[in-house]
């Protein structure tokens, strides 16, 4: 516990500060019942973004799904077809620590064998109505797409593709333990995350401001990536732990939202590239890239520690595996560090690939810069088959960002 990132919030107004007092678990009216209800009518206190981008935005679907395991507290979908599972528990329930893990893991397992058929019954036998309650939920967004929603949900039901949430006011040492042992085990194709919601009484009124925040690193299991198997039951999971050593130097499993891009980049070039793809990733992790996907791209990015601030590698897109780096200069240029560190790595970039050249776009005075083979922006199969010197050339470039961060740090005082 002594390990958490967050502190009590102040609130300032009128030039006075009060500090907040975190709501008692025992005041009357602070259920689960009335805990859900808030998560089901506020899905934007979840910070799925954090956890996994593929998820989000949230939709509510329906609250206690019914299952051959128990009703799951609440349901979300989006519209692209992917289903968020959460389980809620307020701590000072004595079985929330020694089930909760194991409860939402059955109720993942029991979803997994359904039909998206099933899946419309469950959710009409909790009381929404309509031949497809499911697609009902999501169909007045934008670019909806009904066919492809269907397959996804059925694809993901197949493979146990969810996401799963542990959301409570408080979470509790052992489950934090007992969630950091599954999320390494081999066995189980959800992501798990376990959300503490930390509730603060603002003055003397009803009003509550609501501080959602993820476990620190040192015990977070965001990332946990787990996959289901037909026909086996959590109790039949052998767990292993691999030593500290085995895991690669740093190297995780991948993200539900990244393997979903390198299954999109499989299909759509090729799954050599893809393995290829996934084996650089798991190298760039090990010098402090951090992957990082959304909608239909993946950006390799590092953060700067002196200075705190982010900076960009490329960005590849799904679609044609093509890689972006019109934003590596970008970043310098807005913490005010020499651009001509991102001009030399976009120029080493180039140097990697036979016919590159480096093209310059100005626009609102700003330049963006892209590595180019004729028309086309450079791809992976372009530039895997020089992996070793990609990860050469980004190792180089984070050492001299560093100094230059080092440096500017010093020279604000």
């Amino acid at each position: 516990m002594e390990r958490r990132q967050f502190c009590t919030p102040h609130l300032l107004s009128n030039g006075e500060t009060t500090m907040l007092h975190r709501r008692a678990f025992d005041e009357k009216g602070f259920d689960e019942a009335w805990f859900q209800q808030v998560l089901f009518e506020n899905p934007s206190l979840l910070p799925v973004d954090e956890i996994e981008p593929l998820f989000g935005p949230l939709t509510p679907l329906v609250r206690e799904l019914p299952t051959t395991a128990g009703p799951v507290d609440v349901v979300y979908i989006n519209a692209e077809g992917y289903l968020t599972l959460v389980e809620t528990k307020l701590w000072r329930n004595p079985e929330a620590r020694r089930q909760v893990v194991a409860q939402i893991i059955d109720y993942a397992t029991a979803i997994s064998k359904w039909s998206y058929q099933d899946l419309c019954a469950a959710v009409r036998r909790a009381g929404l109505g309509g031949e497809d309650p499911v697609a009902a939920a999501v169909a007045e967004e934008a670019e909806f797409d009904q066919a492809r929603f269907i397959d996804t949900v059925s694809r993901g039901l197949k493979r146990g593709r969810f996401l799963l949430l542990i959301v409570g006011d408080g979470v509790q040492e052992g489950v934090e333990h007992l969630a950091a042992t599954l999320a390494r085990s081999p066995h189980l194709g959800f992501s798990l995350a376990l959300v503490e919601l930390a509730m603060f009484r603002v003055s003397n009124g009803s009003d509550l401001l609501i501080q959602p925040r993820t476990l620190a690193r040192t015990r977070e299991v965001v990332r946990a990536v787990v996959e289901l198997k037909a026909g086996v039951s959590p109790d039949d999971v052998a767990i292993t732990l691999p030593a500290d050593d085995e895991t690669g130097g740093g190297a995780s499993r991948r993200k539900i939202t990244e393997e979903v891009l390198l299954e999109t980049i499989a299909r759509s070039v090729s799954p050599r590239v893809a393995d290829q793809f996934r084996d650089f990733l798991r190298e760039a992790e090990k010098i402090g890239i951090e992957p990082k996907g959304r909608d239909s791209s993946l950006s390799l990015f590092w953060s700067e520690p002196n200075t705190g601030r982010r900076f960009t590698f490329g960005s590849v897109y799904a679609e044609d595996a093509c890689i972006s780096t019109k934003f590596v200069r970008m970043n310098y240029r807005k913490i005010g560090l020499d651009q001509r560190i991102g001009q030399r790595y976009v120029e080493g970039v180039a140097s990697l690939v036979p016919g590159a050249s480096v093209r310059e776009n100005i626009k609102d005075g700003k330049a963006w810069t892209k590595v180019c083979v004729g028309v086309r922006e450079i791809t992976l199969a372009d530039l895997l088959p020089r992996a070793a010197e990609w990860l050469a050339l980004i190792q180089k470039t984070i050492e001299e960002t560093e100094a230059a961060g080092a440096a500017k740090v010093a020279a604000d005082g």
